[in-house]
């Protein structure tokens, strides 16, 4: 074989590393996410609107939007990166539940805290496991770390 041939096959091997690397990062990866559970219909990208009250919700919402305008905050647009947690609707919520990855598309966050938000479903995952947040006093604030399904 020629000089052609061997950059050919280096070539090939270089995006058949690529695509593996690609695959393992969007398809294996293990990530953790604040959760929101509530026993919902949801199904993938079929927005859905919200009313955040619990102490716990209303800190998940503060968390997940730390850093954005003013006009993010009062029922605009939100600007990418969109702002991500993970929306549990099956029970029990624990490892091995199905669940959503949702982007926060709009928030209108009150002055006590409460927030109305339109949240889109953008990735079936699977709770790998499911801790409560250090420092949550008791509001049973958890964090999960996900495997896309």
């Amino acid at each position: 074989m020629g000089e052609g041939a061997d950059s050919v096959n280096q070539q090939q091997r270089c995006c058949e590393v690529k695509l593996a690397y690609r695959c393992l990062i969007t398809e294996h990866m293990m990530v953790k996410m604040p959760v929101f559970y509530m026993p919902s219909p949801l199904q993938l990208n079929q927005p859905i609107g919200l009313h955040f009250f619990e102490p716990r919700y209303r800190r998940l919402i503060a968390e997940v939007t730390v850093g954005r305008t003013s006009d993010e905050l009062s029922g605009g647009q939100m600007k990418e990166p969109l702002p991500r947690f993970v929306f549990a609707c099956n029970s029990p919520l624990a490892a091995g539940t199905n669940a959503f990855v949702v982007e926060l598309h709009r928030c209108r966050l009150y002055i006590n805290g409460r927030a109305d938000v339109l949240v889109n479903p953008v990735r079936q995952v699977r709770l790998v496991k499911v801790e409560e947040q250090r420092g949550s006093d008791s509001l049973g604030l958890c964090d999960v770390t996900i495997k896309r399904v």
